[in-house]
């Protein structure tokens, strides 16, 4: 693995784990975005047998044997939500990380993007799913692994746009 496909927050510890395989199976999640830059959270099941009942995560799960990340990612966003994936634009990695808060998967994250409203979802797993504008996220509870995810994310897209001239007031000052 190298360097570019892991996320800026990882320690130097992550990334020699990560390079030894030292982490329990992989996982796969995708970060879906909506034409306002607004992202879909999955609001967990309240059941006391699960990592972070009743917080907000992006949606995804568990890759199955053989598996690739991308396969894993699309799948459990059918699983989860619905044909309505099929609608969605191209899925773009965003970072590989060892989730240390959950079963310490090697997760695979994906951005995607749609136009489709929430309501055009079958959710079948958790209790909501909604989107957020990224200055709502401070608000919610969020599982912690999807926080540093998101902020990392978020982070990435404000250098970007600063850096393209975009969202930048480039008028003269005087």
């Amino acid at each position: 693995m190298s360097e570019p496909d892991v996320a800026k927050f990882l320690t130097e510890l992550d990334y020699i784990e990560a390079e030894r395989g030292e982490f329990n199976g992989h996982a796969s999640m995708t970060m879906v975005l909506d034409e306002f830059d607004r992202v879909l959270l999955n609001l967990r099941d309240d059941k006391p047998e699960i990592l972070y009942p009743n917080h907000w995560a992006i949606l995804g799960g568990s890759a199955e044997t053989g598996e690739s990340p991308i396969l894993a990612a699309r799948r459990e966003l059918a699983e989860e939500i619905g044909p309505a994936v099929e609608e969605f634009g191209d899925f773009e990695h965003f970072c590989s990380v060892i989730d240390r808060d959950g079963h310490r998967h090697l997760v695979s994250v994906f951005t995607t993007r749609t136009t489709l409203p929430s309501t055009e979802f079958t959710l079948t797993e958790g209790q909501e799913i909604k989107f957020f504008s990224f200055e709502e996220l401070d608000k919610i509870r969020i599982t912690p692994f999807v926080r540093q995810v998101l902020r990392a994310y978020h982070a990435q897209q404000k250098q970007h746009r600063g850096s393209s001239g975009r969202g930048v007031d480039t008028r003269d000052a005087g």
